[in-house]
């Protein structure tokens, strides 16, 4: 039987291997071929298009033309700055999920190909494009639309601008496929608006 010494030795070692594990995997998800370790696919698929287009200067997805390199940030946007969390609660979520994800590739239940298990909320976005969203300026209908009464709550960024899809930065990585249902359901909505655009 375990003396309460013995425990509180226990438990201290326990959580120190956690303080470290979780401190070398924090280290570690600064570089982006560290996220296809575990995630084969398709994030393998999206680091070789971020390799690419960082050698190419041409990015074939949202998610590649934020890494490269601007004037504002020499590196571009990591993985991790999408994918860690916004806050101290969207980060402990994101540790938190990353951690489960470990203990599923660990003991052989993962899925392929992974999806993400959370949408993106807007301040994903917002946190470096917050200009666009409060720009008065910003000639499209569709941002301040969803601000009208009456207009779908649940479409989020991501939705329309999606991360990982083929598009170009002259469409903003918009893929009609994707978005025109969506602008159907907000005309819909409001009442006002074509509502077969896809055809």
């Amino acid at each position: 039987m375990m003396t309460p010494r013995r425990w509180a030795f226990f438990i201290g070692l326990v959580v120190l291997a956690l303080a470290a594990g979780t401190g070398g995997a924090v280290a570690l998800e600064e570089h982006d071929p560290f996220c296809a370790a575990c995630h084969t696919e398709p994030e393998t698929t999206y680091v070789r298009q971020i390799e690419m287009a960082q050698t190419q200067g041409f990015a074939e997805t949202l998610a590649a033309f934020h890494a490269l390199p601007t004037d504002a940030d020499a590196d571009g946007v990591r993985c991790i700055d999408c994918h860690g969390g916004v806050g101290v609660r969207g980060r402990v979520m994101a540790l938190a999920t990353a951690a489960g994800d470990t203990v599923k590739f660990v003991s052989g239940r993962y899925e392929q190909p992974a999806h993400l298990s959370e949408p993106f909320p807007d301040e994903t976005c917002i946190q470096c494009h917050a200009d666009y969203a409060d720009d008065p300026a910003f000639e499209n209908h569709v941002h301040w639309a969803f601000a009208e009464e009456g207009a779908p709550t649940d479409i989020r960024c991501a939705d329309c601008h999606v991360s990982h899809a083929p598009g170009n930065d002259f469409d903003l990585y918009l893929s009609r496929p994707v978005v025109f249902p969506l602008c159907e359901e907000c005309h819909a909505a409001l009442g006002r608006g074509p509502t077969d655009m896809g055809q």
